[in-house]
């Protein structure tokens, strides 16, 4: 009897620590917790910033949502996207991490809305070849494919193949950065950063209507816009 009742009892132990466990997710720390120290520990955040996070916090409370964060001074859009990856709120939960990179553990790069510091990165994509690049996509819209790239003098498909592994043509909305939405058409790039990080990520692409955009702008990005 005495073992049944203490097997009974390790399950229910057991069961209440993985509840716990899953609400608290290992890689992020409670906003509403933080002290300077775990402040100062995201790339980016100095003393003064972590210094008005923690005075609006004591002045109005505890944060109701990592969107919040843009009210205290000086913290701006790449701030909030830097917290994020290292804080959540309870009560709304992790949001997605801008920051993080694919499952794979490389970061591609999206060749029609990088800029050109960051095409020229690539193999075989100098600075000429970049600029290059941008041009071509300004003028004939952007690429579906990473084939697509051939069309540009000084690009053959060897160096497209060997690219292939390392760009992407299409954007998550749920990862996707403010200058990227601005990239795509979208002229209000920190409102669709700020409405997802304050309601979650989306369901799916028409969900940006809400937010709101333009729907000649949401209709000619559709084809290149997804939801992971």
């Amino acid at each position: 009897m005495r073992a049944k009742l203490f097997l009974s009892l390790l399950a229910s132990l057991v069961l209440f620590s993985s509840v716990s466990f899953a609400e608290e997710p290992k890689d992020r720390k409670n906003i509403n917790e933080a002290t300077q120290s775990d402040l100062l520990g995201v790339k980016g955040i100095g003393k003064k910033t972590a210094h008005r996070i923690l005075a609006y916090r004591g002045e109005k409370g505890a944060f109701k949502n990592m969107a919040q964060l843009l009210a205290v001074p000086r913290v701006g859009k790449k701030t909030l996207e830097r917290l994020v990856c290292s804080f959540y709120v309870p009560e709304e939960g992790p949001l997605p991490c801008a920051e993080a990179a694919p499952a794979d553990g490389v970061a591609k790069i999206n060749i029609n809305t990088a800029d050109a510091k960051r095409l020229s990165q690539l193999p075989g994509i100098g600075k000429r070849k970049a600029v290059r690049i941008i041009q071509h996509r300004e003028k004939n819209g952007w690429f579906s494919s990473a084939m697509g790239l051939t069309e540009i003098k000084g690009i053959g498909k060897k160096t497209v193949a060997r690219l292939e592994p390392m760009v992407e043509t299409k954007l998550d909305i749920n990862s996707a950065r403010a200058f990227q939405f601005e990239a795509m058409g979208f002229d209000n790039g920190d409102t669709i950063v700020t409405y997802r990080a304050k309601n979650g990520p989306f369901k799916r692409v028409e969900d940006l209507k809400k937010v709101p955009v333009e729907s000649k702008t949401l209709q000619k990005a559709r084809n290149w816009l997804f939801v992971k």
